[in-house]
């Protein structure tokens, strides 16, 4: 007979909530106890609409004092909802998904993410209006006593944008089109982001930067590749005045070369001058 109790699952923190996705998904940080050993995990909450007051992704709503406790169990994806008006919160559809390797590894270096030490969350990401996990400047063994910087995907449908990335930075390794990339980052056994230098004296370009910014992206092109998201906040100017790509998110393999051309023209639009002086800069994510 089987007495193994199941393991216990005490929420450490909220790590991110994907606003304004249907539906949104909690990235959790727990705890498991089971047979007198404890161990990190990540888990996932998708949230009814409706489930949570209003704004309940901003980091600022106490979020502890309105979930209900964590199943216990061995689980890793739940639904959040209220099964009628006025009842009270309740976990469902629990299970174990076993998540296919959406990132193809190309480096020698992998890291898990737990051994990562958090230091900065980049501070931009705190306008975003919700807990982020994706962004942070952190350290390891490996890198000695200087900050890198951690990109990951916080929830599995972020996946693709990272698998998207990464194949990126493996075709422009060694051409100095961006910073260096060091590693891969695991977690439960797949690929969820990678680690790049952290470049702390450069800074993003203006007007009068648009020349490199143009052979920045143009030495891009030369390797197939469309950046997706060319804007001035996806560029880094090197204190010797050369620029590198950051972001490829959105990248994609292209020959057309019309559509480099094009992508040329948008980068010049927003960052050259117009006849007053002003420069046509918009607001980026």
């Amino acid at each position: 007979m089987n007495t193994r109790a199941k393991p216990t699952v005490v929420l450490q923190e909220i790590l991110a909530t994907d606003n304004g996705k249907h539906p949104c998904i909690m990235r959790l940080l727990v705890k498991e106890a089971r047979d007198y050993t404890e161990k990190q995990a990540i888990k996932y909450i998708r949230v009814e609409d409706g489930a949570l007051p209003e704004g309940w992704q901003n980091p600022w709503v106490p979020l502890y004092q309105t979930l209900p406790p964590l199943p216990s169990g061995i689980w890793n994806v739940a639904d959040l909802h209220k099964p009628r008006e006025g009842s009270e919160l309740a976990y469902s559809n629990l299970k174990t998904i076993r998540w296919h390797q959406t990132v193809q590894p190309w480096h020698d270096t992998t890291v898990d993410y737990f051994d990562l030490n958090k230091e900065l969350l980049l501070p931009f990401m705190h306008a975003k209006h919700c807990r982020a996990d994706t962004l942070w400047l952190v350290k390891h063994d490996l890198f000695g006593p200087q900050f890198v910087l951690m990109k990951i995907a916080e929830t599995p449908n972020d996946m693709e944008r990272i698998a998207r990335e990464t194949e990126v930075y493996c075709a422009i390794r060694g051409t100095s089109i961006a910073p260096v990339f060091l590693g891969h980052i695991r977690e439960e056994g797949r690929i969820i982001g990678f680690l790049v230098e952290y470049l702390q004296d450069c800074t993003h370009p203006d007007g009068k930067d648009y020349d490199a910014c143009k052979v920045a992206l143009g030495r891009l092109h030369s390797n197939g590749y469309l950046h997706g998201d060319a804007h001035a906040g996806n560029f880094l100017l090197q204190p010797d005045g050369t620029a590198l790509l950051i972001d490829f998110e959105f990248s994609q393999r292209c020959g057309d070369i019309a559509k480099f051309e094009q992508e040329q023209e948008e980068l010049r639009q927003e960052l050259v001058p117009e006849q007053d002086g002003t420069l046509k800069l918009g607001l980026h994510a």
